[in-house]
């Protein structure tokens, strides 16, 4: 029987089996119905007053928010309503990302024994099942499929240079410049680089359209210059940075000081603080003092790194450590109290209480385990010229980037997510091992 008859078939079952799973899961477990809109708008602004917020708003980017408040106008405000509309919004991503694999499995010409094999694992994965039903923050499990889809299109252009396929990557990273403010717009220009080093020279008419891209990507940190003088487009970037980079407790909680507030007071046009999206109670982390905080928080966490950089090298490594040693889904433990699925912690709690060590072990072991693979594999192949050697590169360097940028010092669980993000990696990883395998 033709090969990838048999491998669509084990696809049609691999499919079957997820949506089983699913309907058990949510008959019998449910789904959380409570949104966890830590960073967003306020809901009724969104629903009320949609395109003001939006111009408004400067502490996320745009795309998320204009989504949520298009289902907040469509379910009339009803949060019960727009968790079920993300649930399988969700569901719908982990379809994509299941039949993504499927197609980087293909590419790397894997056994279908092992494709149909890691398949089933992506459906029955307990991190995917979590961040499903409960993707705090909101944009976690968008996250992790555009990392895939990214990571697909890379894939797609290293081996086959395809000019469109050049243009989805761009759009594909401005996609997620305006999801989360770690994907930083920057990386559109690396990527062009990278793409220009290592696969092929500049094409005129990709030039323009990667061009128009980043500038695109730019337009809310334009925005925000404008309107706020920040050039970023989230003005939560300063505030990351020192948390990312130093250990510093006003800068890691929520709170607002005295002097954050009246720096914005003296700062700012008299109008915007009577817009409800900008200051007072409805304002959330979008509050006009945030920015002020933001760059109080940057100078202070380049000063630090200025004057002790080992410092800096000592946190990422104990948050290296603490986000390499748990399950993606033990971000259950650092969620907020309303609506965090309790029947989790209880199985957590079971298996922390007996085995914590042996468990935190075996995940660090094996994450490293994967690390040091995967770099001797990449040497390997740029040393047999193996046509995948690009692609295993831009990887290193993607992941790289990825885990630099989003480790928290005394994240501790909320480090979880990140590293569920980038999980891609570990795919790539065993599509290399087997690849390389089945070479030898």
């Amino acid at each position: 029987m033709n090969k990838y008859l048999i491998l669509n078939k084990f696809l049609v079952y691999v499919l079957i089996l997820f949506f089983f799973s699913r309907i058990l899961i949510f008959n019998f477990i449910g789904f959380n119905n409570v949104l966890d809109l830590f960073h967003f708008s306020n809901i009724e602004l969104l629903k009320t007053d949609l395109i003001r917020t939006i111009f408004y708003n400067h502490s996320q980017p745009l795309l998320l928010n204009f989504l949520l408040g298009l289902l907040s106008k469509l379910f009339d405000g009803n949060k019960e309503d727009i968790s079920v509309a993300f649930y399988f919004i969700h569901l719908l991503l982990t379809i994509g990302i299941i039949l993504i694999s499927y197609e980087i499995m293909k590419i790397f010409n894997l056994n279908k024994k092992i494709i149909f094999f890691i398949s089933l694992l992506l459906v029955l994965n307990p991190n995917f099942i979590y961040y499903e039903n409960y993707s705090n923050p909101l944009y976690s499990h968008i996250n992790c499929y555009l990392y895939f889809q990214l990571t697909y299109l890379l894939l797609r252009y290293c081996l086959k240079r395809e000019p469109y396929i050049e243009i989805l990557i761009y759009i594909t990273l401005l996609i997620q410049s305006q999801i989360w403010g770690a994907w930083q717009p920057y990386l559109i220009i690396v990527i062009f680089l990278f793409l220009r080093i290592f696969i092929n020279k500049i094409d005129k008419k990709n030039f323009i359209k990667f061009f128009i891209i980043f500038i695109l990507s730019l337009a809310p940190s334009i925005k925000n210059f404008i309107q706020f003088g920040t050039f970023t487009n989230s003005s939560w970037t300063g505030i990351y940075l020192s948390t990312v980079l130093v250990p510093e407790p006003d800068c890691a909680n929520h709170q607002l000081n005295n002097e954050d507030i009246e720096n914005a007071k003296k700062k700012f046009k008299n109008e915007y603080f009577k817009q409800p999206s900008l200051w007072g109670p409805q304002s959330g982390t979008n509050n006009l003092a945030i920015i002020e905080k933001s760059k109080r928080c940057f100078k202070y966490a380049l000063s630090k790194i200025i004057q002790n950089p080992l410092d800096y090298f000592k946190n990422r490594l104990i948050q290296f450590f603490i986000s390499h040693s748990k399950f993606s889904f033990e971000n259950v433990r650092g969620a907020p109290e309303i609506g965090k699925p309790k029947w989790i912690l209880n199985y957590l709690d079971i298996i922390d209480k007996n085995f914590k060590i042996l468990k935190q072990s075996i995940i660090f072991l094996y994450m490293i385990s994967i690390y040091i693979l995967y770099l001797y594999m990449t040497m390997k192949q740029f040393k047999n010229n193996d046509k995948f050697k690009n692609f295993s590169l831009i990887i290193v360097i993607m992941h790289s980037h990825y885990l630099a940028i989003t480790h928290l010092p005394n994240g501790h669980y909320e480090n979880t997510r990140m590293v569920y993000g980038g999980f891609v990696f570990q795919l790539i990883f065993f599509c290399n091992l087997f690849k390389i395998k089945k070479n030898n």
